[in-house]
C-alpha cells in the first residue's frame, strides 16, 4: 500500500462549474466524465457509458510499485468475466503531466504492459478524486450495473468470489471504508496534547495503544518544530518488528534486510514478520489482522533528554510491555557475500544526477551515481530469504542497469552481476543480529 497526501482544487466538468462530495456507498454515481482514456477501442467517455455492467475503477499512479503489482489480476478478472464487467484502470499525474501516458507508451510491448483502458486524470482538477477520495493505492471503486456504489475498498477485496458476487446482485459484508491520514509532525496523539512554549503545562510519559483505524502507518523521530519543546518519537499502527526496529534505529542498521535479521527465540505470537503480510489477506481478515496485530506508540519526554534516550526509553518499554528481552547480538548466520573479482572498475558513476527506477516486480532495475548500499537493498529485495553483506569495498557511487527474468534464480542475479565484475558467494559471518527472547 502506498501513501500521497492530496490537495483538490475542484474547478468545471462538462463546462459547468459544480461542487461534488463523497459519495456514500449505496448512493447513485453521477454520470461524470471520465477524462482522456487511452488503451481503449470501444468509445468510453462518462461513467453513464458503462451502464449494464459491473464498473470497477482501480486508482493509481506509476510511482506506487504496488499499484503497479495490481495489473496481471486485474487483467485476469477483466479476460474471466468478459462483457459482464468493466475494469478502468484510472492513472493520477500527481508528480509530472503527461506522465501516465508516457508510462502507458513506454511500457507497452514489455512484460509490464497495459492491457486494460487508463482513464488519465489529475489531482488538481480531478472529480473522480473527489467523489471517491483516497490517500491509500490502489484504491477500489466498486460500481454495480445500476450505477449504485457498493463499495470501496483496497486491493485484496478484488478477489473472483467477490466479483462473481457482486455480478449476481449480492450484497456483500465489506467492511466501512475508511479515509485514513497521515498523523502530523505536530499533531497531539497518545500524550502529546499540542505545541506550546509553557513546559509547566507539557505532560510526559509514554504509552501503547491499538490499532488507529483512522490514521496511516508512520514513524516520526524529533517530530519536526516539537524539537524546541519536548523530545518525542511517535510510532502508528506497527507491526511489533516495525517498533522494535524503530527503537533500534540508532544502534542496528536499518534497511530491508532487517526482517531477516531479526530472531525470534520466545513462544510470544508474534505477528507479521514477512514484508508481504498481506498478500493472501482478503478484506476482511485484513481488518482482523490490523486489529489484532498492529499496536502505536509515544513518548514524550522533556527537552533535556535526547532522542538517543528516546531510543533507549523505548526499548525498555517495549520490553516490558511483551515480557521479552531484546538486544543486539553477534551471531554466525548462512549468508551471501556480494564481491569483486578483478580490479576494473566497471561501475563508476558517470552521471551528474542521483536516480533510481525499479519495476513492479523489481526484475528490472536501473541506479546511477547512488552509493553501493542502495544498490545492496536492492539484492536484499531480490533475496528475501537470506542476508546479502557487501564486501565488495566500494566506497564510490555506482551506475549499474539490472534485467532479470520473470521467475529468476539466483544464477540469473549472479550473471548480471558478472557485467560489473561482480559476484556472489555463500558464507558464515558473525553478524549483528536483533534477539527477541524471553527473560
Amino acid at each position: 500500500m502506498t501513501l500521497i497526501s492530496l490537495v483538490l482544487h475542484l474547478s468545471s466538468i462538462m463546462g459547468q462549474s459544480q461542487i461534488f462530495s463523497p459519495i456514500k456507498v449505496g448512493e447513485k454515481v453521477p454520470n461524470i466524465s471520465l477524462g482522456k482514456i487511452v488503451n481503449c477501442s470501444n468509445e468510453i467517455g462518462t461513467i453513464g457509458d458503462l451502464k449494464g455492467k459491473f464498473v470497477l475503477l482501480d486508482f493509481w499512479f506509476k510511482e506506487c510499485t504496488s499499484c503497479i503489482r495490481e495489473f496481471p489480476k486485474l487483467e485476469k478478472m477483466q479476460k474471466k468475466f468478459g462483457d459482464k464487467i468493466s475494469i478502468i484502470s484510472v492513472g493520477f499525474d500527481f508528480n509530472t503531466p503527461g506522465g501516465i501516458e508516457k508510462y502507458v507508451d513506454k511500457v507497452r510491448g514489455t512484460k509490464q504492459e497495459i492491457h486494460l483502458p487508463v482513464a488519465i486524470q489529475s489531482s488538481s482538477d480531478s472529480v473522480l478524486l473527489k467523489l471517491f477520495p483516497a490517500v491509500e493505492f490502489p484504491h477500489e471503486v466498486w460500481i454495480d450495473q445500476n450505477g449504485i456504489l457498493r463499495a470501496i475498498t483496497g486491493a485484496n477485496a478484488v478477489t473472483e468470489d467477490n466479483i462473481r458476487d457482486v455480478i449476481e446482485g449480492k450484497i456483500l459484508p465489506f467492511k466501512p471504508f475508511v479515509l485514513r491520514r497521515l498523523l502530523s509532525k505536530n499533531a497531539p496523539f497518545l500524550i502529546y496534547k499540542g505545541t506550546d512554549e509553557n513546559k509547566s503545562e507539557n505532560i510526559y510519559g509514554t504509552a501503547i495503544c491499538g490499532f488507529i483505524d483512522s490514521l496511516e502507518p508512520s514513524f516520526y523521530n524529533g517530530m519536526g518544530n516539537l524539537d524546541t519543546f519536548v523530545t518525542r518519537l511517535v510510532a502508528v499502527n506497527s507491526t511489533i518488528y516495525n517498533l522494535y526496529d524503530c527503537a533500534y534505529a540508532k544502534d542496528f542498521i536499518s534497511s530491508f534486510a532487517n526482517y531477516k535479521r531479526i530472531i525470534v527465540e520466545t513462544a510470544f505470537p508474534f505477528y507479521g514478520k514477512p514484508n508481504n503480510v498481506y498478500k493472501n489477506l482478503d478484506n476482511w481478515t485484513v481488518g482482523n489482522y490490523n486489529q489484532s496485530s498492529l499496536l502505536s506508540y509515544e513518548i514524550v519526554l522533556p527537552r533535556k533528554y535526547s532522542l538517543e534516550d528516546a531510543h533507549k526509553f523505548m526499548i525498555q518499554d517495549l520490553d516490558r510491555f511483551f515480557e521479552i528481552k531484546s538486544r543486539i547480538e553477534k551471531r554466525h548466520v548462512e549468508c551471501l557475500v556480494l564481491f569483486r573479482n578483478s580490479n576494473n572498475d566497471k561501475m563508476e558513476s558517470k552521471s551528474k544526477i542521483k536516480h533510481v527506477e525499479c519495476s513492479a516486480d523489481q526484475v528490472d532495475a536501473t541506479f546511477e551515481n547512488v552509493p553501493m548500499r542502495v544498490f545492496l537493498n536492492h539484492l536484499n529485495q531480490l533475496l528475501d530469504t537470506v542476508v546479502v553483506l557487501d564486501e565488495t569495498g566500494y566506497l564510490g557511487n555506482i551506475d549499474m542497469s539490472f534485467h532479470l527474468p520473470e521467475n529468476y534464480k539466483l544464477d540469473d542475479i549472479r550473471r548480471e552481476l558478472k557485467k560489473y565484475d561482480l559476484d556472489l558467494r555463500a558464507a558464515n559471518r558473525n553478524i549483528e543480529m536483533l534477539v527477541l527472547s524471553d527473560k
